[in-house]
């Protein structure tokens, strides 16, 4: 029988390696991988499967609260994102000029009002060189899954009194929709496309439409080898063939996104060769770090961008992600895991507690560099002459 929505799937988390690997490696050097940046679409896919699964599941079993789904989203989410911002402040307090400073304050605001995509759709280019050095450009992902889950769930919730057969056709005309709208929007209004949920939308859903194939899509034997083997070969192709000229993401997309899509189908009923090989333990755990290593290796890449400005060689940026590894673990272990498993410090009402009080405090630390034009008191007076 299908796998039912709460079962764990450890190739889902191999799916997962294979996004966070492709993301940074581009970050790194991405002459090495040129389409690696795709890995963020793969994340969308697995993210609107999980998550409809979760929601259908409970509201099959009548078990559905929205408290309980928000509550769940903002435990998985905002603290190792919060935990990012702060440690971004306080680098920036040491490494950046004031107007870098105030920039990254800016940012940080954004990030914490779950808006940083507009931010950066308005103040930059994702593939140009600028964006090397903001430490939290890639939360911009994380804004389009926020806003997303403001209002997906409620839209769950509505066509739970709809039959099965008109909210799937109401989903798949809202997927095709976003999906036409990238596709326009990608040629004159590339920025607009690449960062705002309405253009990114489509992925999220096509995750999600999984859960509403006839059948839950369960392929045959032979067919589930095939579709995992062509889904894997569809994210190879683009992760090496694309680049940041390429006209994407619009159509572009559906190659690593199909392609992560017939991974998850394939292996629903059971794992197939290359499901197997996505669930091999030394990939899952790279998998399950993933989150954890996507929100920490970036900083730590654009601060050392600063630091070694105009001496960034490969070597650095290997030391860079070599540094956060370790970074990364601690996040997943004392951060992630006890916050999934609500245990000790980690319990519900203390996580609520710390976020009503830590996101106020990070507001207001942003809020007080960019009034302070960046604390260029910490410059010496003749670098602040020079700038």
């Amino acid at each position: 029988d299908p796998l039912r929505p709460h079962e764990y799937r450890p190739d889902i988390d191999g799916l997962r390696a294979i996004a966070v690997v492709s993301v940074v490696l581009y970050h790194l050097i991405g002459s090495w991988l040129p389409g690696g940046y795709l890995g963020v679409d793969i994340f969308f896919v697995i993210s609107g499967y999980l998550i409809t699964g979760f929601v259908l599941d409970q509201q099959r079993t009548g078990t559905f609260n929205l408290g309980t789904f928000y509550a769940r989203r903002i435990r998985r989410i905002i603290p190792a994102c919060a935990a990012i911002v702060a440690f971004s402040l306080v680098a920036g307090a040491i490494l950046l000029f004031p107007d870098d400073y105030v920039a990254l304050a800016n940012s940080a605001a954004n990030q914490q009002l779950m808006v940083s995509n507009v931010f950066f759709w308005k103040t930059l280019d994702y593939f140009g060189s600028a964006g090397e050095f903001k430490p939290l450009l890639h939360t911009w992902s994380l804004a389009v899954e926020e806003q997303f889950y403001l209002g997906y769930p409620l839209l769950l919730a509505v066509l739970a009194w709809t039959p099965r057969r008109m909210a799937a056709t109401i989903l798949s005309i809202l997927l095709v929709g976003s999906l036409a709208l990238s596709e326009w929007g990608v040629a004159d209004h590339r920025d607009a496309t690449f960062f705002l949920l309405p253009t990114r939308a489509w992925e999220l859903l096509l995750g999600g439409m999984l859960w509403y194939l006839p059948g839950r899509f369960v392929p045959a034997f032979a067919t589930a080898e095939i579709a995992g083997i062509s889904g894997l070969v569809m994210i190879l192709v683009a992760a090496f063939r694309f680049h940041a000229q390429s006209r994407f993401p619009g159509v572009a997309a559906l190659l690593p996104c199909g392609g992560a899509a017939l991974l998850i189908a394939a292996n629903t009923r059971r794992l197939t060769l290359v499901g197997r090989s996505l669930a091999f333990e030394p990939v899952v755990f790279v998998g399950l770090l993933s989150y954890s290593l996507y929100l920490w290796h970036w900083p730590v890449l654009a601060f050392a961008r600063h630091r070694y400005y105009g001496c960034f060689s490969p070597w650095t940026a290997a030391q860079a992600l070599l540094l956060s590894l370790p970074i990364a673990w601690l996040s997943w272990r004392y951060l992630e895991t006890p916050l999934r498993q609500s245990v000790g410090w980690a319990r519900p009402r203390w996580v609520l507690c710390g976020i009503i009080t830590t996101i106020p405090i990070l507001l207001v630390s942003s809020f007080l560099v960019i009034r302070s034009d960046g604390l260029p008191e910490r410059c010496t007076q003749s670098v602040r002459d020079i700038l």
